[in-house]
């Protein structure tokens, strides 16, 4: 949304602009007919960049600005249990749950499940490792995990 804004806000400027440029040229024509075509010009781009403005204005007022609320707090989770739930999906993946005790900066130390998918030869998680993980700023029990970050985590170590 923010996009259009700025997008909005320069093509504005540029109609404001253009319409004054017209507005000028128009006051150096000593023809009539160049003085009105230059007028007309100028009025339209005024009008229409003026318009253009109004809008990137509103559109800026009701787009929310994002509160630091809205971005998930970055963290790692020390693995204290796994346990294969016996679940594969396309026959290649397998769903792993573990126990992680959550490590994030501003929030309690806890502890709770996560669902992790490992391809079958792919390195797994064992108790005592870390996994990258993001908190929720609004409710620190809900914990996601990105799954390629957990890989290039564990084969860089």
């Amino acid at each position: 949304m923010r996009a259009t804004v700025y997008v909005l806000t320069a093509a504005g400027l540029a109609m404001v602009g253009y319409g004054v440029y017209s507005g000028l040229r128009a006051a150096a024509e000593s023809d009539a007919v160049d003085q009105m075509g230059h007028a007309t010009w100028a009025a339209a781009g005024l009008v229409f960049g003026t318009v253009l403005l109004v809008a990137a204005r509103r559109l800026w007022m009701a787009v929310p600005a994002r509160s630091q609320a809205d971005t998930p707090i970055a963290g790692f989770g020390r693995v204290t249990a796994v346990r294969d739930t016996g679940i594969t999906v396309n026959g290649t993946t397998r769903v792993l749950e573990a126990t992680v005790q959550v490590l994030a900066p501003g929030v309690d130390p806890f502890e709770t499940n996560v669902t992790l998918r490992f391809e079958r030869d792919e390195t797994m998680v064992e108790p005592g490792s870390s996994l990258p993980l993001t908190v929720n700023r609004a409710d620190h029990t809900a914990v996601s995990v990105d799954p390629e970050d957990v890989r290039r985590w564990l084969t860089r170590r």
